[in-house]
């Protein structure tokens, strides 16, 4: 900790120390001190996972993510055949309201043609 000391006076010509307090931490130590974390968390990682109950976690998600990836294609495929029946329903909405426009249009331009 260090401390800026500046000081102040007063109108009256008295003078007041005004301390002000600040924390610095050099670049150094920081970079040192997050260096070593790393390397004791990579070091922990390493030793847990080349252990017995590390290869265990390992297979358990290696078999998690497989059975994921299988869920998700399955979930994947429900959704585009949803869709692509959602969107072949609609394509023929869209057809039938034509052709009934048009037929509408037809016997309107027929009756005028009739007058």
């Amino acid at each position: 900790m260090t401390e800026d000391k500046t000081w102040k006076t007063d109108q009256s010509g008295r003078s007041k120390l005004k301390i002000k307090k600040k924390i610095i931490m050099s670049s150094n130590n920081t970079s040192a001190l997050t260096f070593l974390l790393g390397a004791a968390i990579g070091v922990s990682a390493g030793l847990y996972l080349n252990s017995k109950n590390g290869k265990d976690m390992r297979k358990k998600l290696a078999s998690k993510a497989g059975e994921l990836e299988s869920t998700i294609e399955e979930k994947v495929q429900k959704a585009y055949e949803n869709l692509k029946t959602k969107v072949s329903s609609a394509s023929e909405s869209v057809k039938d309201a034509a052709d009934t426009a048009k037929e509408m249009a037809n016997k309107t331009q027929n009756k005028v043609n009739s007058y």
